[in-house]
């Protein structure tokens, strides 16, 4: 099948895929001249993803948007979990109708605040407004999620508590106060212990830009940033930086094998990543059997690459690297593991004949 037009949408985030799809899709475009990409973001780089394209012409669409009134803190808060909780009491008690989105990093800091703005909202008794506590996360179940995008019953007013995923993937009416402690949670990976963790970190200003933004989809808003304006200036990034040079590239490297490119190096990556990253993984490949002694894909590797390196992240889980290399090999290549890392739990072991060597 042909496709004379390809386009990718959201392309700030720069994960690990949608990197991985510009190096392949420019490529293509250098084979295809008839092939038409468009790359649309609101709140990418434009000249950067220009130039990385081939000089690309830039159109700038204006998005019908309202205006957001910003507001920094005098001085850093030295409790942004606390200092949020403060900043949607004084909304509410204070401001006019309209909801509020609250970012935070993670379940525990949202389930947290749940329950402290419950308990905080109960001490005021009856005669205060009623207000809605709505989490969302990944692990919530799905018919929880959704009561978000409920209107609020009139006299009442609901807050939206949510990690990252509503800076652009959830687009939720009635918002009129966004509440930014300026923090995300970020998988970062460390090649001289072999591990990723998950850091809690700066956000970027672009994606400070977005989450002030939601509050001004549905009319004027404001945005309730918790840090001072020369924070904001001086010590964020002005964009995120790339998954691909804080991530475990195994996988991704085995992938790009498994496509038939061996020269990893000239790969024309938008920003390539770190080199030691890329010799940890495909050390790690090797050791795994997954590569020989040339850096080619052998046998278990070509069968291990359709899982999307598996056999790599349940090396990572149980730390395989410290045990006998050849009994890790021979269990790794028989198993693949099941792995649900919302619970931690291993849920179950499915036999891989593909495999077998």
């Amino acid at each position: 099948m042909s496709y004379s037009l390809i386009m990718l949408d959201e392309a700030h985030e720069r994960t690990i895929n949608t990197d991985v799809l510009f190096g392949l899709l420019k490529a293509a475009a250098k084979k295809r001249p008839d092939l038409k990409l468009i790359i649309t973001s609101a709140t990418l780089d434009a000249v950067k993803f220009s130039e990385y394209f081939l000089e690309a012409p830039i159109f700038t669409i204006p998005g019908r948007t309202f205006p957001v009134e910003i507001l920094y803190t005098r001085e850093p808060e030295t409790d942004y979990l606390d200092a949020a909780h403060i900043t949607v009491m004084q909304i509410h008690l204070t401001e006019p109708p309209g909801d509020i989105l609250v970012f935070l990093t993670g379940q525990e800091e949202i389930d947290t605040s749940c329950e402290v703005l419950y308990e905080r909202m109960k001490a005021l008794g009856p005669d205060v407004p009623e207000l809605l506590i709505l989490p969302v996360y990944g692990a919530l179940p799905s018919e929880m999620q959704t009561r978000i995008f409920d209107p609020a019953p009139p006299g009442k007013r609901k807050v939206v508590i949510a990690t990252n995923i509503a800076e652009t993937s959830l687009t939720i009416d009635g918002i009129y106060f966004v509440v930014d402690p300026g923090f995300v949670k970020q998988k970062i990976y460390n090649p001289k212990s072999g591990m990723d963790s998950l850091v809690v970190t700066p956000i970027s200003q672009a994606a400070a830009k977005q989450r002030a933004g939601r509050a001004g989809r549905t009319g004027p808003g404001k945005c309730y940033r918790l840090y001072t304006e020369r924070a904001y200036r001086d010590e964020m990034l002005p964009t995120p930086v790339p998954e691909i040079q804080r991530t475990n590239l195994a996988s991704t490297l085995l992938s790009l094998k498994a496509m038939g490119i061996n020269n990893l190096i000239d790969f024309d990556f938008m920003d390539a990543p770190p080199l030691d990253s890329m010799i940890t993984a495909l050390h790690q490949l090797h050791t795994l059997s997954a590569l020989d002694g040339d850096g080619l894909l052998t046998k278990l590797g070509r069968r291990v690459s359709i899982f999307s390196g598996t056999l790599v992240e349940l090396w990572n889980q149980n730390s395989c690297a410290d045990a006998n290399y050849e009994n890790s090999i021979k269990i790794l290549s028989s198993f693949i593991i099941i792995w649900k890392p919302h619970n931690g739990f291993l849920l179950g072991f499915l036999y891989c004949a593909y495999c077998k060597c």
